[in-house]
């Protein structure tokens, strides 16, 4: 009872203060809640002890505004959190970028073709056989908190979270007919 008030109060002031930062409910999923007992080995009777439950709370948070990831993850720990971890940048809605970059690609392929096809004397027929490969990103930028026994309070420095960049790739393969 006392590891679960524990956790339910840290996990409700993170969560409240993760929505007080501009987070949609939508964005705020709980995606573990667990009660485990701890155990103590005894020796001298060689049996194992209940000496405590541990309870594990983790959540996934959608942060669209990628300015305030540290500030989150500053938050998260300052409130208690003993676990941040499972940051992933992602693209939000791939589809439109996966369909200019698959244009783009049979232009180039297209634009290779002609070239090969010149310089073997030859000129290109109808196209036959079209493939493609690309990589398909998840859709959450996510960090997990995980409350169990939680960390000392006080103020904490946000990190610097370089968000990089990323990429939308579309391979494609045009097999032509040779006239």
């Amino acid at each position: 009872k006392a590891a679960q008030a524990d956790n339910t109060s840290k996990m409700n002031d993170i969560i409240k203060a993760i929505k007080d930062l501009k987070v949609k409910d939508a964005d705020v999923q709980t995606a573990n809640y667990s009660i485990y007992p701890k155990y103590s080995y005894n020796s001298t009777k060689g049996t194992s002890d209940i000496v405590g439950y541990t309870v594990s709370q983790s959540i996934t948070i959608k942060v669209r505004n990628l300015d305030d990831v540290g500030t989150i993850i500053s938050k998260a720990g300052e409130l208690g959190a003993n676990q941040v971890s499972g940051i992933q940048f992602t693209i939000d809605k791939p589809d439109s970028l996966k369909d200019k970059a698959r244009e783009e690609a049979i232009k180039n392929a297209k634009s290779k073709a002609d070239t090969l096809f010149k310089t073997l004397g030859v000129s290109a027929g109808r196209i036959v056989s079209f493939s493609e490969s690309g990589s398909d990103y998840p859709i959450y930028a996510k960090t997990y908190a995980s409350e169990g026994y939680g960390m000392g309070g006080g103020a904490s420095a946000s990190p610097s979270i370089e968000t990089g960049s990323l990429d939308v790739t579309v391979d494609v393969s045009l097999t032509f007919e040779i006239k």
